[in-house]
Order: C-alpha cells, then structure tokens, then sequence
C-alpha cells in the first residue's frame, strides 16, 4: 500500500468507528502502518502519520497502536524513538500516558527521553494527566533538569514542560531547581519566557540571517513579508521545544525564500561565537535540511570531521548530513592534516585548529555516506514509475523477513508483515525531510 491508500483506509475506519475487526488484524495493521512511516520520507511520512493519528484516536483500534508504539520505544535495538512517542502525545489513553511516563522515568536511551519531553508538553497543555501524574512528573523532571551530562536540548524542554505545568500541581519549588536554575541562564529564560534566549538578544541574530531574503524582496512587498519572516525565523532557531522549530522550518521551506534563508544560516554559523554555541548551532543544523541546496553541504562537512568543536554541534552536523543534498566526497574518510583550516571567520585569540584523532566522527561519517547518496538521489531523479510510494526502505539491517529496514524492530511473530527493501524512486520536485 502507497500512502495515499494508508490514508483513505485510516479514513473509512475513523469514519466507520462500529467497524469490527479481530484483535490481530489491528495489532497487525498498526504494527505494519507504524514501520512503513519510520522509514518513510515527505508527503508518504506525511500520510502514514496521519493514518497512525486516525488509528490512535479509533476507539477500536488505539490499544493496538498504542501498544505497537510502546513495543517500538521500548526496543533498544531500535533506531527510531521520537516519532513513535510523538504519536502518543494526541491520545487521552492511560496507556498512552503511561508509556510516556516510563520512557521519562527509565528512558531506553537519550533519543527516547528527549521523544518523551516532547509528548509531555501538549500532554500538559491537552490536560492528559491526571493530578497524580503530574504530582509525580513535576519529580521527575527536576531530576532531568539536574542531569547536566544529557543532550544539549533536553534540559530546556523540561523546563519547558515544568512552565506548563498548573501551579496547583506543583510542589514548592525545589532547591535541585533552584540550583540549576542559578547555574544556566537558559534554563531561567526558557522557565521565565518560553524562548531559550530572551528576543531583545536575538533580534540582531534574527536580522542577519533575514538580510539576504529581506535584499531580495521588491519595494512593493510591504513590512508584512518581513514580520513574517522574522517570526518564523525566530521561532525556528529560538523555541525549546522541537516541533515549534521543525513546523517554522517546513514552513519557510515552503516558500521562495528557502534558499536565501539558508545563505543566512550559513553565514551565521561561520561565526566563531555562533559555531562554538551548542543550543544556536545545533538549531541551525536542524533547520538546513529543510532549507539548504547542494553547495551548502561543504562548511556542515567542515562542522563534522575537521575541527574540535562540541560534541552537540558535531552530531548535529552529522545528522545534517545524511539529509542534506548531495553527496559527500572521499575527501572525508581521510585523515584530516593537521594545520586544515575550518572556513569560520578568523578569530586571533582563538585561531582555528584541527583534530585529527576523531576516529569515531570519521567513521559515523562513512556511515552516513551511503544514506547520503540515496537521500540524493531520491530528491533529484524524477520517478520512473510516478504512482510508485517513495518510501524509503535500503537500509535494513539482517534479512528484510526479519527486521523492518532503518529500526530493526522485529517482526516476526507476524513475518507477513516484513517490508522487503525497495529501490528509491521520488517526484522531480525535492520533498522535504520529515525527520525529527
């Protein structure tokens, strides 16, 4: 089945909500729905999600797919952790909830706890929880707000969360808070604002990045363009919670100032202050997928392999990478020479400088060199089969009978199931990366 089948037959059955089907039959069509929109890319990740929000919302058919997004989020040998639980985050179920609350309170791994943070905050804001969720949330959130070795985005989306939360669920505030609170001025921003830097300091960053869409912009377009603009571009690299930023990013990529935001994100970026700030780079690494042409790709590869930067901006370049178009050459899986400079503007108080011992880079980099390629290819080569779905499916690992490509997540107590790797095909026109 193609998307566009995925989502009329989620359509006929959240129309039909007295439909009856057997317990396997929905276990099995969650389960299979669920591993074809992991892997897929644009408007069929689109429709496969939106086939998932029917089903999750079906009150036949949410405990299968519930439970087939709790199974997924619970496998550690899964690669794919964010989506599943941002599913979640659009169904009043205690199993929903619970699911989310587990991953918050023994998440399986990095990736899941920032999913659950995600959930939790139109949880919170939807009134999903009940007062003794909540009571204990509140708990379990200052403990990671506390935890300062976790992923750069994760401490202030739970402060996030924490701001939503009602003030007659919330406790005294605690000393652990206090003390972070004290120590970070993002966590304050984000409690006392919702942005993780205040928009008196932005705006300057804001401008610079606008400027070279603003320039192109005829006399006749009015201040309503450029209001817009710098709102999207705002909230784009400036909100704490991820989906705020991915929706400004598919919105902007909408529009014929795509590329000329992303030549402002690049000129941004090259800035020693901005490169060596992990919460401001990471968010224009996430956004350049969306927005970025070809010969953007050179400095993001800079960013990956040839300079000792924070290792939250050196994953985020990464990850940008395999979505960004084009392709990477074998220039970097050789050692990089010592004395390479990063194209960053020159700072003689902090010269630039290389580090060739960073095997692991190199080699997650390789890694993603194949992906990359593909990714490519599925962007640029018009289809030669144009009712074909354009779902991703090369990258499984084992046998395709056994795991679903990109997650590993196994099927086999249903290995009808499985999804057989296919070849990439796509439209002419780019779709846009859906990842999260």
């Amino acid at each position: 089945m193609d998307g566009a089948a995925w989502d009329e037959l989620s359509y006929l059955l959240i129309t039909h909500p007295s439909i009856f089907l057997p317990s396997r039959v929905w276990t099995g069509l969650a389960e299979r729905l669920l591993s074809e929109m992991v892997i897929a890319e644009g408007i069929p990740w689109f429709q496969r999600f939106e086939a998932l929000s029917r089903l999750i919302g079906h009150p036949l058919g949410q405990h299968a797919t519930i439970a087939s997004c709790g199974a997924m989020v619970n496998d550690s040998s899964n690669q794919v952790f964010m989506d599943p639980l941002s599913l979640l985050d659009g169904s009043r179920h205690r199993d929903a909830n619970r699911h989310v609350t587990d991953q918050l309170t023994a998440p399986t791994n990095d990736q899941a706890l920032r999913g659950a943070l995600l959930a939790s905050v139109r949880k919170v804001r939807d009134h999903h929880f009940t007062e003794k969720d909540l009571t204990a949330l509140y708990d379990v959130l200052i403990q990671h707000v506390s935890d300062t070795d976790g992923h750069v985005s994760a401490r202030p989306l739970a402060i996030e969360v924490l701001r939503l939360l009602p003030n007659d669920s919330t406790p005294q505030r605690s000393r652990s808070l206090d003390r972070a609170l004290r120590n970070d001025a993002v966590l304050r921003q984000v409690l006392d604002t919702g942005r993780v830097v205040h928009a008196a300091a932005t705006a300057a960053t804001v401008s610079r990045i606008c400027a070279p869409a603003l320039a192109a912009q005829p006399d006749s377009s009015g201040t309503d363009v450029e209001a817009g603009l710098r709102t999207l571009v705002d909230e784009m690299l400036h909100s704490p919670v991820s989906d705020v930023r991915l929706l400004a990013a598919q919105t902007l990529a909408a529009t014929p100032l795509r590329y000329l935001v992303a030549d402002g994100l690049i000129t941004e970026i090259r800035s020693r202050v901005t490169s060596t700030s992990p919460i401001l780079a990471v968010a224009i690494l996430g956004a350049l997928p969306f927005l970025a042409r070809q010969e953007h790709r050179n400095l993001v590869e800079q960013l990956a392999v040839c300079h000792p930067l924070p290792s939250e901006i050196t994953n985020g370049a990464i990850w940008a990478l395999a979505h960004l178009p084009g392709q990477s050459t074998e220039c970097l899986l050789a050692p990089s020479p010592v004395d390479a400079p990063l194209d960053l503007d020159p700072n003689p108080s902090r010269p630039g400088s290389t580090d060739p011992a960073r095997p692991g880079v190199r080699v997650r980099c390789l890694r993603q060199r194949r992906s990359t390629a593909s990714h490519t290819q599925r962007h640029t080569v018009p289809s030669r089969n144009p009712g074909r779905d354009p779902m991703v499916a090369e990258h499984s690992k084992g046998h395709p009978s056994e795991r679903s490509a990109v997650t590993g997540w196994s099927h086999s107590a249903n290995p009808a199931l499985s999804i057989s790797p296919t070849a990439a095909t796509s439209t002419s026109t780019p779709a846009t990366p859906t990842f999260r």
